[in-house]
């Protein structure tokens, strides 16, 4: 009899413990460690290559492969790193009540705190906004990322890029490969030079150099492009030495530019044409590759399989 109220009495002791909300602290040390490693984890720190990529056919020299990633496969990777403290399959998984859901709560909300810690930011990160977890991502194997090291990565919700997507996670897996991931959804990713210092050049493909206001003329700025009576940029021809497509006349050149600025009133008359003026003339953006993840429509496909098959 002793035996049975004893069994009883356990056996009530778990159904509340099973039943009864559990605490869990955030602002807790242990806390804060477990729900960032959790996010590293979520990040796919730690995670193999070949689970991410099983077949190396899938990812040829010089390609880039797109992805979004599946919540429940996050969801089952987090499932796995609380199986060894999960002693009571009463629990239900998807509880929102249990630690394993608080805690990765908590892990996604530190997501951005991973990236901002790498990047020697502060390590008070603020959570990003409206972000539940679903992300986005490529895996890109180029020699572009050897080359680059810097390489700046932006992605956009729409094509256009107007939205910004935060990018959480950025690392050099080995040589020539590249893990990249978005927390959310993108449709534009681009991938520029890194910005570091001034760059100088002309496109060799058209030859021509739109020209820039160098002093405050009326409403223009130092900068501003300058546009002819249709609004359309205003450009001249680069000059190249004799016998050279690649090599520039720079003293031609100089010219050129301060003869169509002066045809334009983007150069005062009474102020010299300096080398710094010169300089800012010449001053070009970074090369930037820009990549389309949208879907394409049925009937587009349809079109592209007909352009194939002809």
């Amino acid at each position: 009899m002793t035996r049975l109220t004893a069994a009883a009495d356990y056996g009530a002791r778990m159904n509340e413990a099973l039943t009864q909300t559990p605490v869990v602290f955030d602002d807790d040390p242990a806390t804060i460690a477990i729900a960032d490693w959790l996010s590293r984890l979520m990040l796919f720190e730690g995670v193999p290559l070949g689970y991410l990529v099983p077949d190396p056919g899938m990812l040829p020299l010089e390609s880039i492969r797109f992805f979004a990633v599946d919540d429940n496969w996050v969801s089952a990777l987090v499932d796995g790193a609380f199986s060894i403290g999960q002693a009571a399959v009463g629990i239900a998984a998807g509880n929102a009540a249990t630690p394993q859901a608080r805690f990765k709560t908590l892990a996604v909300g530190r997501m951005s705190r991973q990236r901002a810690l790498k990047l020697g930011m502060s390590a008070g990160s603020e959570p990003i906004e409206g972000f539940e977890g679903v992300m986005s991502g490529f895996v890109l194997r180029s020699a572009l990322v050897d080359v680059w090291p810097g390489v700046e990565v932006n992605g956009f919700a729409d094509a256009a890029g107007a939205e910004h997507v935060p990018l959480v996670r950025f690392d050099v897996l080995a040589s020539g490969l590249a893990l990249g991931l978005f927390a959310g959804l993108v449709q534009r990713v681009t991938f520029a030079e890194p910005a570091e210092t001034l760059h100088f050049g002309i496109d060799l493909q058209s030859s021509q150099k739109s020209l820039r206001y160098v002093d405050t003329e009326g409403d223009n700025q130092p900068g501003d492009p300058v546009l002819d009576s249709d609004q359309q940029p205003v450009t001249i021809t680069v000059p190249f030495r004799s016998g050279s497509s690649t090599v520039v006349d720079i003293a031609t050149l100089a010219q050129t530019i301060q003869t169509g600025l002066a045809a334009n009133s983007a150069i005062s008359d009474s102020s010299p044409y300096t080398a710094a003026q010169f300089a800012m003339e010449l001053v070009e953006g970074v090369q930037e590759v820009v990549f389309d993840t949208t879907a394409p429509s049925a009937n587009e496909s349809q079109t592209a399989k007909a352009d194939r098959s002809r």
